[in-house]
């Protein structure tokens, strides 16, 4: 009986350790980059081959992302500015805009 008591609850910690996870795979993400670089390309494949992440569609304008977000297609958004890549050369830090849909904060 003693070792049931003790070998059992470990079982249980090692199979639902490996069966139950948190991680959050698949986030649709929507890119607008007015650059046009190699450089902001290179900056959305890292995103899209973290694995994390699905590239669902490149736009060209706000509101377009606005669409995107009220349809609830997308999860993230992310804006790369016009200077991007002539920011990054130069030495300059640069910003980009990641917008996030927390509507569904169980996701």
């Amino acid at each position: 009986m003693l070792p049931i008591i003790f070998i059992v609850p470990v079982l249980q910690i090692v199979i639902l350790g490996y069966a139950a996870t948190l991680d959050v795979r698949n986030i649709g993400l929507l890119v607008l980059d007015s650059d046009k670089s190699k450089m902001s390309r290179l900056f959305v494949d890292r995103f899209v081959n973290s694995g994390y992440f699905e590239l669902i569609d490149y736009v060209d304008n706000q509101k377009e992302v606005d669409k995107y977000l009220d349809r609830n297609k997308i999860t993230l958004a992310i804006i790369i500015s016009t200077d991007f890549s002539k920011q990054i050369i130069s030495g300059e830090q640069t910003e980009v805009a990641l917008i996030v849909d927390g509507a569904d904060a169980i996701m």
